[in-house]
């Protein structure tokens, strides 16, 4: 069988993925094409098998991909490559004719011959969730621009209304002045008046065009303004709730807490945002707002009600979910090769001790039979002298004395393997704990020492890690899986951080200490290393999408992104950081211990 057949049948299950996959030998001739690449491409199994993809896809000539793919045909860690950020090795265009993004994983694979190495391409369209990160941009910026115009119209028809009423103050008095000119006294406040009514039209017609929901409430509670979006979002027309109570308009949210919030707005006089509101849509789905609650002030600073500002987020809230899955399902991609290694270990003396004990059971056995052998011949009183030398030679062949010293040891060795091995496991479970929308209440130390497990093989050769958790830590409410996420980011730029001071000091190590505390209502997790410290220049950017320090190989700019979002939307918690130059950063986590906001819905 050759070795393009023995290819295509070990390789063969990968026809069921789908995504586009492919193997390639050290000298990049094409050993595997699985049907997703086949159909990605249009170029079929046998028309590029046993070829050299360079001759089809000239891009991986060039010395970035040479030089990153060389170390995965060594046995290397794995190379991802965005499409973004490198020309495109598969160059595809999708049917709008622009070029499809892709994120690109390679793997090593033992060869054939189990001395060299074959690369394993992955390759995963991921233009959709690039596209709907720059639509939600794009739309935050047209909903910015659309306030700031309502605010320039409403300015402009105050003024032009204290205009129009001075005007017609001063026709009025001269009216009383003049008789003479009333008829056209009166014409001209006929066409001012006409003039104001317009003006209040184009107002009128202005709100009703802004995308956004604009409800207004009065101080007592009726709705006095409900434009065409309102209508739309909640399936209400503004004629059945204007005049109306607020509350009696039937939304399908938690009022408790939507009237708390007004509440808030009324006495404290600020505005009040309520993120990721959860809503049930008119057709019975459940989706997300984002609202904002805003007084109403008169001239002489008294309460004249509320300006309830709104848009459907679901969208949005998908897309962050999906891109926070995404950067999950990568942080867990580039931990397997990690992990692979920390169980390989184990198991290693695990199997050695278990053929050690497999030899020894058996000299042993040999020895019991000379005995057996030695005991009937005393039972008969018939012991031979030849017979008690080779008993004597069986237990020397034996060693008996070593394996009664060396046996235990071998037993503990390989108790403490599989016990290593269960922990890493048990570790993995935990981390992978699927997305829920409910928060759960859960040991947070034990979830953070399974995620320190996890990231062992990224931090085991920079840093020492070091714990002191606070054994009297109650449970806290919290989405556990996210919270893992959150855990992994920070212990692996710590990771990374004491690696660029150590790797110009070889031989020493830095340190990783991670603790925790109960603060009142409020669990705190401390995160520390002794890295180089952040900039001053750039610690204001640290939370900001996309922004990173990192090699293109090493971060995408969206782990403290993610992190921030989790932390703050999603748990009402608070994420900050010290840090000092030339001594290192400790970010400080804080969580409410207990849920205290029921309905601030996490995606």
């Amino acid at each position: 069988m050759t070795e393009i057949e023995r290819a295509v049948q070990k390789y063969g299950v990968f026809d069921y993925v789908p995504m586009g996959m492919f193997v390639l030998r050290k000298d990049f001739t094409v050993l595997f094409w699985n049907k997703c690449i086949e159909n990605l491409t249009g170029i079929s199994r046998d028309g590029i098998v046993d070829t050299n993809i360079c001759d089809h896809f000239p891009n991986l000539k060039t010395p970035e991909y040479l030089d990153r793919l060389s170390a995965v045909f060594n046995g290397g860690p794995p190379a991802i490559f965005s499409s973004q950020l490198h020309k495109h090795i598969i160059p595809l265009t999708l049917p709008d004719e622009q070029p499809q993004i892709q994120c690109i994983t390679v793997i090593s694979m033992p060869a054939m011959n189990k001395n060299d190495f074959y690369a394993l391409f992955s390759i995963r369209d991921v233009t959709e969730l690039t596209r709907g990160i720059q639509d939600y941009r794009a739309m935050c910026d047209q909903v910015a621009e659309e306030i700031e115009t309502r605010k320039k119209v409403e300015k402009e028809l105050k003024k032009a209304y204290e205009q129009a009423e001075g005007w017609v103050m001063e026709r009025t008095f001269e009216l009383v002045e003049s008789n003479k000119s009333l008829q056209c006294e009166s014409k001209e406040r006929e066409l001012a008046e006409k003039e104001l009514m317009k003006a209040h039209t184009e107002n009128k017609q202005l709100l009703e065009a802004i995308s956004s929901i604009l409800i207004g409430v009065n101080e007592e509670g009726l709705v006095t303004r409900w434009n065409r979006a309102a209508e739309e979002t909640f399936d209400i027309p503004a004629s059945a709730m204007e005049g109306r109570p607020f509350s009696e308009s039937g939304i399908q949210w938690v009022w408790k807490h939507i009237i708390e919030k007004m509440e808030e707005c009324r006495l404290e006089n600020h505005t009040v945002r309520l993120d990721s509101f959860r809503f049930t849509r008119p057709n019975g789905q459940e989706g997300f707002l984002g609202i904002t609650l805003n007084p109403i002030i008169g001239d002489n600073d008294e309460q004249l009600g509320l300006l309830i500002l709104g848009r459907d987020i679901t969208e949005r809230v998908f897309l962050e979910n999906q891109l926070a899955q995404a950067q999950k399902l990568e942080s867990i991609g580039l931990l397997a090769a990690g992990i692979a290694h920390e169980i390989n270990t184990p198991t290693q003396y695990v199997s050695d001790n278990t053929r050690f004990l497999q030899e020894g059971f058996h000299d042993i056995i040999k020895t019991l039979q000379k005995y057996d052998q030695l005991l009937a011949a005393v039972k008969k009183g018939n012991v031979n002298p030849d017979l008690v030398t080779e008993v004597g030679i069986t237990i020397e062949k034996a060693d008996i004395e070593y394996l009664k010293n060396e046996i235990p040891q071998a037993i503990e060795q390989s108790l403490e393997g599989v016990e290593r091995i269960t922990k890493i496991v048990r570790a993995m479970k935990e981390f992978s704990h699927p997305a829920e929308e409910e928060k759960t209440a859960i040991d947070i130390n034990k979830a953070i020492e399974s995620t320190i497990t996890i990231a062992r093989n990224e931090w085991k050769y920079v840093a020492d890690m070091e714990t002191d958790f606070d054994e009297l830590m109650p449970l806290v409410l919290c989405l556990p899986g996210e919270l893992n996420q959150v855990i992994l980011n920070i212990i692996v730029n710590a990771a990374h951080a004491i690696s660029n001071v150590v790797e110009k000091k070889p031989g020493e190590k830095g340190k990783i200490t991670v603790a925790t505390k109960k603060d009142g209502d409020w669990a705190e997790i401390r995160i520390s290393d002794t890295g180089s410290g952040i900039p001053d220049e750039i610690r204001e950017k640290v939370f900001d999408p996309f922004f990173t320090t990192k090699g293109i190989d090493k971060g995408t700019g969206q782990g403290l992104t993610i992190s921030h979002n989790i932390v703050v939307e999603k748990h009402s918690g608070t994420i900050a950081f010290e840090t000092e130059m030339g001594k290192g950063t400790t970010f400080v986590i804080r969580l409410p211990i207990s849920d205290t906001d029921d309905n601030e819905m996490s995606s």
